[in-house]
C-alpha cells in the first residue's frame, strides 16, 4: 500500500511541477484561451519542457524493473521456503501482487500522460 502512495505522490509532484511550467511560460496566465488551437510553435515547447521529465522516467523505469525484478525473486523465495507456513505465501503473494501493480502503473504512466495533455 506504501509503495502505491508513493507512485501516486511523484506523479502528483510531476503534474504540479508540469502545469507551473506551463502556467510561467504562457503569454496570458490570468485567463487562458482554451479555444485556441494550438501551434506547432508551442507544441515543439511543450515538448521542450517535457524532454527532462521523459529522461527521469525512463531512468525511473530502469530501476523500478530492477527493482521488481528482486522483489519477484523475493517472494519466490518466500513461496518455496514458505513449506506448510500460510502467512508466509501471504506475504509472498502480497509481494507479487505488489510488485505487478508497481509495474503496470509505471508502465502506464505515458498514456495516462498523453490522455491527461490531450
Amino acid at each position: 500500500m506504501n509503495k502505491l502512495l508513493y507512485f501516486f505522490f511523484i506523479f502528483a509532484i510531476l503534474g504540479a511541477l508540469v502545469s507551473n511550467v506551463m502556467a510561467a511560460n504562457s503569454t496570458n496566465s490570468t485567463i487562458p484561451d482554451f479555444n485556441r488551437q494550438i501551434t506547432p510553435q508551442d507544441k515543439a515547447v511543450f515538448d521542450g519542457i517535457l524532454e527532462p521529465f521523459f529522461k527521469i522516467y525512463s531512468l525511473l523505469r530502469y530501476i523500478a524493473f530492477a527493482a521488481a525484478g528482486i522483489a519477484m525473486l523475493y517472494a519466490a523465495f518466500l513461496f518455496m521456503g514458505s513449506g506448510s507456513d500460510i502467512s508466509k505465501r501471504e506475504k509472498a503473494k502480497a509481494v507479487l501482487v505488489g510488485t505487478f501493480i508497481g509495474l503496470v502503473l509505471i508502465l502506464g504512466f505515458p498514456f495516462i500522460f498523453e490522455y491527461l495533455v490531450s
